[in-house]
């Protein structure tokens, strides 16, 4: 009965523990990542709705991907779900007191899509072979959840290669979503930090540095950043955009190593100067394995 009661003790305090962990770890990544809530989109009448469903997991599965926010679906949240035949009527509207609810959960940005369009076109060739290809068409609306004002808007439209039948047409309309939202992202929620140290110079400039953002802020090997010195002129706060770095290796939760792409002189200088530098996320091409 003894060694029972120690062993529920020691149970209850491995549990406390890591609750506490947990907490300490969402904590901190929201000071690094934005809490970023997906509505429910509106589709055109002409798409069927179980098309408009997948369109909808793979835009919140490629946000998901890029781990770059804290990213939460208004259908797992008991306050925000809605019963299906009413999840499209008001999706392009901004509900106040949806806002609230969605503040109260810690959100700071909401994202509300539309699907313009979703479909196939078949065409024939010489050999009398038919071939499928898909097309599609959305925008997506970023909402500051304190202020209910629009953040940014963006628009995408794709055709797909030729495909043998139409449902790999679709699949294959859908497939560019993944590079979609890793630009959004980057875009619209980069990650900020700042360079801790020059690595390894040469020739005076900087080609490699360490900066203080790791694993816990979803930081990953290949992740590109544009580095900016902060400037006053006229008594107004610039930032002036001097270098580019990419992630080499990922060595802790707050550490990474970058090498240096461009401007190694000017990083090198300004912090030898001690001026203010911060860093910030930024998607192109080739990044991701795009």
């Amino acid at each position: 009965m003894q060694s029972f009661t120690i062993k529920k003790i020691s149970m209850k305090k491995i549990i406390l523990t890591l609750l506490a962990l947990f907490v300490i770890t969402t904590v901190i990544q929201s000071q690094c990542k934005d809490v970023v809530f997906v509505e429910y989109f509106s589709s055109k009448k002409e798409i069927e709705r179980s098309y408009a469903k997948d369109f909808r997991n793979k835009v919140i599965a490629g946000i998901a991907n890029t781990d770059l926010v804290l990213l939460k679906d208004v259908e797992s949240e008991k306050s925000l779900k809605k019963e299906e035949q009413r999840q499209t009527e008001d999706a392009a509207s901004i509900d106040e007191e949806r806002l609230v609810e969605m503040k109260n959960l810690n959100a700071r940005y909401l994202i509300q899509g539309h699907l313009s369009n979703l479909s196939t076109e078949s065409t024939t060739n010489k050999a009398g072979e038919v071939f499928y290809e898909g097309k599609s068409a959305y925008t997506l609306k970023i909402i500051d959840v304190a202020t209910g004002t629009v953040k940014g808007t963006e628009s995408y439209s794709h055709n797909s290669f030729a495909n043998k039948t139409p449902e790999k047409a679709m699949e294959s309309a859908l497939n560019y979503v993944d590079g979609d939202m890793k630009k959004l992202v980057n875009k619209h929620f980069p990650i900020e930090g700042m360079i801790l140290e020059i690595n390894a110079e040469k020739k005076n400039e900087a080609k490699e540095v360490y900066i203080n953002l790791g694993s816990l802020c979803g930081i990953k090997k290949g992740q590109q950043f544009e580095v900016f010195v902060t400037r006053e002129i006229a008594g107004r706060e610039s930032q002036k955009k001097i270098g580019e770095l990419k992630v080499a290796v990922v060595e802790g939760k707050d550490l990474s190593l970058c090498k240096v792409n461009k401007g190694g002189k000017e990083i090198k200088t300004a912090i030898g100067e001690g001026q203010e530098i911060t860093i910030k996320s930024y998607y192109s091409a080739g990044f991701f394995g795009l």
